[in-house]
């Protein structure tokens, strides 16, 4: 009986032990992948994996339209006055399409043109190659260029003509109010203006 017993507990401990070293074994052969604290999983150097990069919700980021619209969009450039009025500057918007309202709606949040300023006419018409245009502005256009000095009219209508210009590949644009030619108490606009050179 004793020796029966002592097989048994020698049977038992030599499975133990053959458990144990399987165990440790493949402890040894698991390799576990750094987690960053996004719980992005990483590769062997660290880098998250943009693949399997989701949002709160696991759905994977797509652009949004405004994102995409930046990069599809049409380009415009917006001509306004430097932080000191003195010069005229421009940055680049992306516009779903180029209207004279898109123009006017752009100069308005440049700060160019009051928001009270309408587009009451606008031609465009080609003459031998060369593309012209002309815009019939709201009485309030006048009202502000006549609320302006020198230098503030000099950068108004620069910014507008240029706009304008570029927005189209025109050569020469002409402005009147209310069908009547642009005055102003500098100056009267009764013919085409050309592109205003801008200084460096």
């Amino acid at each position: 009986m004793f020796a029966i017993d002592k097989k048994k507990i020698g049977y038992i401990l030599v499975m133990v032990l053959l458990v144990l070293s399987v165990m440790a074994g493949c402890k040894k052969g698991v390799e576990t992948l750094p987690v960053d604290q996004d719980t992005n999983v990483v590769d062997e150097n660290n880098n998250p994996d943009k693949s399997t990069e989701e949002d709160q919700d696991g759905v994977e980021n797509e652009p949004s339209e405004e994102d995409a619209l930046e990069v599809t969009g049409q380009p415009l450039h917006v001509y306004y006055g430097d932080e000191n009025g003195e010069k005229v500057i421009f940055h680049e918007v992306r516009v779903e399409t180029i209207t004279p309202e898109v123009v006017l709606e752009q100069l308005i949040e440049s700060n160019v043109l009051n928001d009270d300023i309408e587009i009451i006419d606008f031609q465009k018409q080609e003459e031998e190659g060369v593309y012209s245009i002309h815009i019939d502005f709201s009485e309030p256009f006048q009202t502000q260029l006549f609320q302006t000095g020198t230098s503030g009219e000099w950068v108004m209508m620069a910014s507008v003509v240029n706009t304008f210009l570029d927005a189209y590949e025109a050569e020469k644009i002409r402005i009147t109010v209310d069908g009547v030619v642009l005055e102003s108490g500098h100056a009267i606009y009764d013919d085409y203006l050309t592109f205003y050179a801008l200084e460096d």
